[in-house]
């Protein structure tokens, strides 16, 4: 490891990037660009390549598709709960249960 600032490889040189990979400060003699990047190494080159793929073929789906998921999920979830809390309070009898049903609408249809 250099010091703060120079070239991990030439220490008395200034560093003037670093790595996108691994972070090593780098003299403008030991850059390797690729597509506008900074890499120390062919070998820093293909492990950051490799994960960028990896990263992009995983979050390939829109984000707005996701949150659609997640959210028609969500408000199934919440559905199911309410229907079991309207039941269950109403024809279980118990006070909290009761007292929610209730709450969110009333008797429950089938005993009024």
């Amino acid at each position: 490891m250099g010091r703060a600032g120079f070239c991990v490889n030439h220490p008395e040189r200034p560093a003037e990037r670093s790595c996108v990979q691994c972070h090593k400060a780098l003299c403008n003699d030991c850059v390797l660009l690729d597509e506008g990047d900074t890499f120390c190494s062919r070998k820093c080159l293909s492990r950051y390549r490799t994960f960028h793929r990896a990263y992009v073929a995983e979050h390939a789906r829109t984000p707005l598709v996701t949150t659609l998921i997640r959210m028609g999920i969500g408000v199934l979830i919440l559905l199911i709960l309410w229907v079991l809390i309207y039941i269950t309070g109403g024809v279980l009898h118990v006070p909290v249960l009761k007292a929610i049903s209730e709450f969110l609408g009333g008797k429950p249809f089938f005993l009024r």
